[in-house]
């Protein structure tokens, strides 16, 4: 991907590079000209893609002290609680709209993809993972609902491909978002109205919209850095 204000940057546009102006984007710190012209054009990307952001962004140390004890320090890893809560979500909103809804995946390695793999079958085939009773306030879709709109397999692709950049350079100011919701980059995500909670009305944002897991007060006062999605 390459932004038109930016000289044509032809390697892969990830977040943590940009953020940390390391490898191709080192020159963010010897180029001023240049930089101030980049963030505005990554601004301006960003906030006219042709869909909505939907995420679960989780706390770990608050995911930690909730679960450890309750499971014998043996939770979920986070990232099946995760991909069980987004694909869910996002399927909740593919079918209000009547539409099938595909997963794209970045790869990661072997074993992690396979682990996909395996959450996203049992969603078909079994519904969502949580006790039911302590999840009812979320509306949980069933087998059935997953299979109407959820196709069967997730789609797996490489780190530089377009999707691919545009979940990562997304991720950073909705993680942050949680913690602050003055970030300028989140703020400026939501004020064009691509987070899916601008499509919903309170209720429906909750079982829908963006998940904070495990975001109490307390940590949110502290404003930690250490999220994981």
């Amino acid at each position: 991907m390459s932004l038109s204000a930016s000289n044509s940057i032809e390697c892969p546009l990830h977040s943590h590079k940009i953020r940390t102006k390391k490898d191709g984007f080192a020159w963010l710190k010897s180029d001023p000209v240049r930089s101030a012209s980049f963030y505005p054009a990554l601004e301006k990307l960003l906030c006219t893609i042709p869909g909505h952001v939907v995420g679960c962004c989780v706390h770990r140390p608050g995911y930690n002290k909730r679960y450890e004890t309750k499971y014998d320090k043996k939770p979920w890893q986070m990232c099946k609680s995760a991909y069980t809560i987004v694909v869910e979500r996002a399927a909740k909103f593919a079918a209000m709209h009547a539409r099938k809804l595909v997963v794209y995946i970045e790869e990661t390695g072997k074993n992690e993809d396979r682990a996909i793999r395996i959450y996203h079958a049992s969603l078909r085939d079994n519904g969502m993972y949580f006790d039911p009773d302590s999840s009812a306030k979320y509306l949980p879709l069933g087998a059935e609902g997953f299979a109407s709109v959820l196709l069967k397999n997730p789609k797996f692709v490489k780190k530089d491909n377009v999707g691919a950049q545009i979940a990562d350079l997304l991720l950073y100011p909705v993680i942050k978002g949680g913690y602050d919701p003055s970030y300028p980059p989140y703020q400026s995500l939501s004020t064009a109205g691509k987070l899916i909670d601008s499509c919903l009305d309170k209720d429906m944002a909750k079982y829908i919209g963006i998940k904070y897991y495990c975001f109490d007060e307390a940590i949110i006062a502290q404003k930690s850095e250490k999220a994981s999605v």
